[in-house]
């Protein structure tokens, strides 16, 4: 479906699986002329998500100016549940997943007035007219950010992305000086109990063996025991991470990093590739090594190949666990934003938010 929007502007909406490939190659267009391109970017991944993942398929809104593909918004059309039942239009964010997502946006055009048009249009379909859009999970560098011109309910984020800049040496400078020295002793301590210590990085065209010892050890220890690593998941936890290695591996942007020590596996991270960025999405370690901190030395080890490689200038951990705080890395806050429609439903659920976050500071004072 294509219809007039903002002057010159059109927009086609595409559902399921047949909207990846109808917009496959305008997708790919837009994502080639992106600044800085990241996984949450890339069709990869909601091809990943919508197979193994997602309970709802994905909804496309897809812009374009005299023919050329200038924006794109992913949505889901979920059933929730709050005073009532309601409909939300939000990004595909899965906490057991990601917390990332985002717009995908040619530069020139965050100035038209996308946003608000598309979310309008959206509203309109009398078989998918929504009472709450979420943006949510986009990060402070999206230019996303450029389009929320429309009122909506601001909700404070509790997730932050963790990264790290790694152009040259000059940006590991910013790292805590302690926290590396800590990692070389370490390190120089597990090799003098346990051999020497080195990074492998196995990749997909070399087969599923570096994949398979990287669930193997992410399913080692407490994630085990608490049902809580990818094998636990479930057959489509592991399907997920499987198809984006194969998916995001064709062209080389997927990886499996493994810590040996005295040539045993001790540690591995499962990593992808987008533009000048890597994104580790899991560090895990064999906890009979734990005292020597082998995730840290991994991603130590990586960090120190990664700045002598001139096509990438950022680290990125997607999430922002308790332990980046040591190596003080940088931080980019993610967004959630709710755009209400005029229905009693999103009156109710507006209601509802704003007691509850009202509630919240309040008690953050009380706490003080």
């Amino acid at each position: 479906m294509a219809r007039e929007v903002i002057l010159s502007l059109q927009l086609k909406v595409c559902y399921g699986p047949e909207g990846f490939l109808e917009l496959k190659d305008d997708w790919e267009a837009l994502y080639a002329n992106l600044a800085r391109p990241a996984v949450h970017h890339n069709w990869r991944w909601y091809h990943a998500l919508a197979s193994h993942v997602l309970d709802e398929p994905l909804c496309f809104y897809c812009v374009y100016d005299r023919g050329l593909p200038v924006a794109l918004f992913i949505f889901q059309l979920r059933r929730r549940f709050l005073l009532g039942s309601y409909v939300s239009l939000e990004f595909p964010c899965n906490k057991k997943f990601t917390y990332l997502s985002d717009a995908l946006i040619r530069p020139e055009y965050t100035d038209r007035g996308l946003l608000a048009e598309v979310i309008s249009v959206a509203g309109a379909e009398a078989d998918r007219r929504w009472d709450v859009c979420r943006l949510k999970g986009f990060t402070g560098r999206s230019l996303l950010n450029h389009l929320i011109e429309v009122k909506v309910f601001s909700r404070p984020e509790r997730n932050n992305s963790a990264y790290i800049r790694c152009a040259d040496r000059n940006d590991l400078k910013r790292l805590s000086s302690k926290q590396m020295r800590n990692v070389r002793r370490l390190e120089k301590k597990l090799a003098g109990r346990n051999g020497d210590t080195e990074l492998v990085i196995g990749t997909a065209s070399e087969g599923d063996s570096a994949f398979r010892e990287f669930l193997r050890i992410e399913d080692s220890g407490w994630k085990s025991s608490e049902g809580t690593s990818i094998m636990r998941e479930g057959e489509h936890a592991v399907n997920f991470y499987a198809q984006l290695y194969h998916l995001f591996g064709e062209s080389g942007d997927s990886a499996i990093l493994l810590l040996r020590a005295g040539g045993r596996n001790i540690a591995a991270g499962f990593a992808l590739r987008t533009g000048n960025c890597w994104s580790l999405f899991k560090i895990a370690y064999d906890e009979r090594f734990a005292e020597f901190g082998p995730g840290n030395i991994l991603l130590y080890l990586f960090i120190e190949q990664m700045v002598t490689d001139p096509e990438i200038d950022e680290v990125c951990l997607t999430t922002c666990p308790p332990w980046s705080t040591r190596w003080h890395m940088e931080q980019d806050r993610l967004n959630d934003y709710i755009v209400f429609a005029e229905s009693r439903a999103a009156h109710l659920v507006n209601f509802s938010m704003t007691l509850r976050e009202t509630l919240a500071r309040t008690k953050r004072r009380l706490l003080q």
